[in-house]
């Protein structure tokens, strides 16, 4: 195992958690998750895998919260039938079952498009027989801890309340326009090397490309489909928060300024995911317009965006070099993508996904073993439909519990996380090449998720229970009557 600098730093920063307790540590791990092209440490005896900081820091979030009272009874409540817990739990389970055996089982009866190094730093795709490898291990960790990010997140929202959480995603939120921004401005003064410090996993880091032009924006990430992809998260975030009157000057300008970093990223999968969304976002506030439900402002989103967008698309239209530019970047990463040499590979990863899904039987070759180009057929694939079926079944739960609870406590950030973890799903179906959705998603996933009836368990019977959690009123958790 090789410790690298940032390793060191992410160590210290675990002992600072395990000092000053999970409200810190929720902060420190989701700035941890911004650092997708970081390694904290490198493991040669696992195919010389990088393990990243956030998931090294995790480990630190987890023991801070499991020392708090009343942290493992939470967590075995957590998981209980039918919360949201339960199904990722079945998911998971049977995730790490399949990377054991199935590679085994199934061992030279398919071929599969999988992950191989190309000298140090660089990682290709080939096709090969079917049998067990590095990536099961890998991919395995990674989904475990997606399954401990969702239980650490509940329990802590269970326990202390949501307010850390929420802080935290909006403060990861800034940090990575930040991010973004220096990645924009190193790049066009030649001083990237700046940011090599966290740019040191040993997989391909495309932070020089550029399309039509245009820098493909990576940020902190070591692509512009994973900047979009963790970028897409927070954006929704901002954006919904923004929509229930939450910190309104604050999360309007993450969500705008997110906004505009979307569209200058240049990946194709972000564009579709945001173009969904936002089809989604106008009508939803139409339908409030006519249920007479919307505030002023959502009444004048409505009536000025077509206008907005007519007049920007005319303005621009009039300037040849920009025009230019604009049908270019479309071609590029809309209209041709299919058709290109990316396109077609991709199509074939996931005509060979769909193989595998049917030469096993139905039931996949196991996680890690097969890469593909969509979130669905990577389930199939590799889970086959008893994956599916659970990871839907979960997915269904958090969005049930949002929506149950949405008048409740913390019933905003609830409905805000639910629709951040939701709108990432459209983009991974064309373009994630495996099961795992980072630990954005199953930090929102919880948040929209979680209970709020264990504000008892802190407070056992006996005691007085404050007023205030976290900062925000808990009458609605102690007296359900005044939801």
């Amino acid at each position: 195992m090789t410790l690298e600098p940032i390793g060191l730093l992410t160590l210290l920063a675990g002992l600072f958690i395990l000092v000053r307790g999970p409200d810190v540590g929720i902060h420190l791990l989701l700035l941890a998750t911004l650092l997708g092209s970081a390694a904290a440490t490198n493991l040669p005896a696992v195919g010389n895998a990088s393990i990243p900081p956030s998931h090294l820091l995790l480990l630190f979030y987890i023991i801070s919260m499991a020392n708090q009272r009343g942290g493992v009874a939470t967590a075995f409540e957590a998981l209980r039938f039918p919360n949201a817990g339960f199904w990722l739990l079945l998911f998971v389970v049977y995730g790490v079952l399949t990377a054991l055996l199935l590679p085994r089982v199934f061992a030279g009866e398919t071929d599969v498009f999988s992950i191989a190094r190309s000298g140090i730093k660089r990682y290709g795709i080939v096709t090969r027989s079917l049998s067990p490898t590095a990536a099961n291990i890998t991919q395995t960790v990674y989904l475990l801890g997606d399954f401990a990010m969702f239980l650490a997140v509940t329990v802590h929202i269970m326990l202390r309340g949501a307010r850390a959480v929420v802080s935290g995603l909006l403060l990861a939120c800034a940090v990575n326009i930040g991010f973004a921004l220096l990645d924009v401005v190193t790049f066009a003064t030649g001083t990237d090397a700046v940011l090599s410090v966290i740019r040191n996993a040993n997989y391909a880091i495309l932070s020089d490309a550029s399309i039509a032009g245009l820098k493909r924006i990576v940020g902190s990430f070591p692509e512009a489909s994973a900047f979009g992809t963790a970028t897409m998260f927070l954006f929704v975030f901002s954006t919904e928060m923004w929509l229930r009157n939450r910190h309104k000057m604050l999360t309007s300008s993450l969500a705008v300024i997110s906004f505009l970093l979307l569209v200058l990223s240049t990946s194709s999968s972000t564009y579709f995911g945001l173009g969904i969304y936002a089809a989604v976002f106008y009508f939803r506030a139409v339908a409030y317009v006519i249920r007479g439900d919307a505030s002023l402002r959502i009444v004048l989103l409505v009536v000025a965006a077509p206008v907005a967008f007519i007049v920007l698309s005319s303005m621009v239209m009039l300037i040849p070099a920009i025009w230019q530019t604009i049908v270019d970047l479309v071609e590029r990463t809309v209209s041709n993508k299919l058709s290109s040499h990316s396109g077609i590979e991709r199509g074939n990863w996931n005509s060979q996904g769909l193989r595998v899904f049917l030469d096993t039987g139905f039931l996949g070759a196991g996680v890690g073993s097969v890469r593909t180009s969509s979130f669905i057929v990577a389930l199939l694939a590799n889970t086959g439909i008893v994956g599916l079926i659970t990871f839907f079944a979960f997915v269904s739960a958090v969005v049930a519990s949002a929506v149950r609870r949405r008048a409740s406590h913390y019933g905003a950030e609830r409905a805000s996380a639910a629709w951040a973890a939701v709108s990432a799903l459209p983009a991974a179906s064309v373009a994630l090449s495996s099961v795992d959705l980072g630990l954005f998603f199953f930090c929102c996933a919880a948040l929209a998720a979680a209970s709020n009836a264990s504000v008892h368990h802190a407070f056992p019977a006996g005691r007085d229970v404050p007023r205030r959690i976290g900062g925000y009123h808990i009458d609605t958790v102690v007296n359900p009557s005044r939801a």
